[in-house]
């Protein structure tokens, strides 16, 4: 039996229409993602193209939300409220991560 909160969800996700979503991305930026992360491995930066990567992802997950009319109001505050936090999150984590990884690894050539 599920927990009623997982059926709330799931009732809301059939009725929202959310499955039929679709996103446009404008091309101009889909041509700087390319050429930042062409740069970038180019240059052999693979952890700021994978920042770079995130960012602009999250960016259209973010204009996907404001665009689409799917949530009423409540929810929306509580999902872009949610989105900020958890963005933030693992941007701070992922950061952390690459510095603590390139630090080891510098010290491990001496």
């Amino acid at each position: 039996m599920m927990p009623a909160i997982i059926n709330d969800i799931l009732q809301w996700y059939l009725a929202s229409g959310i499955q039929d979503a679709s996103i446009t991305v404008p091309l101009i930026e889909l041509i700087i993602l390319f050429v930042f992360l062409t740069v970038c491995l180019l240059l052999r930066l693979s952890r700021t193209g994978l920042i770079i990567a995130y960012l602009f992802i999250y960016r259209w997950g973010w204009t996907f939300c404001l665009h689409n009319n799917f949530l009423d109001h409540k929810i929306r505050t509580m999902f872009l409220t949610g989105y900020i936090v958890f963005g933030i999150l693992v941007l701070t984590l992922a950061i952390v991560a690459m510095m603590i990884a390139s630090r080891s690894s510098s010290g491990e050539g001496g």
